[in-house]
């Protein structure tokens, strides 16, 4: 992410927190930590990771589509994950596995 962007996300998740418009939805744990903190939006959620832990958080633009493809799409981001709930329901484990399909590799330089 560029040095503009990331500036912008800041402000932007500053204000949302600010506004209430946000609720944490999704816990999820990375099969890989990452080496820095990661805040990134995909498909209207933003996330926030740090290590293996990551939080995903619903906002007015979160595309409305089924948690194991929006376990897909954080994947190919964000990289394998090892546990995946949403609003306190887990993945279930073959949804899970299907999730991780997509998964960015380990190692590969974000975006």
């Amino acid at each position: 992410m560029k040095r503009g962007q990331a500036v912008g996300l800041a402000i932007w998740l500053a204000a949302m927190a600010g506004a209430g418009a946000a609720s944490a939805d999704v816990e999820a744990t990375l099969a890989a930590p990452l080496p820095a903190p990661v805040a990134t939006i995909i498909d209207g959620r933003v996330w926030r990771c740090e290590g293996e832990a990551c939080r995903g958080m619903d906002t007015a633009a979160m595309d409305s589509q089924p948690e194991a493809r929006a376990c897909a799409r954080a994947a190919a981001e964000l990289g394998a994950f090892t546990a995946y709930a949403a609003d306190g329901a887990s993945l279930p484990a073959d949804k899970l596995a299907a999730c991780n399909k997509r998964a960015k590799p380990a190692g590969r330089p974000g975006g």
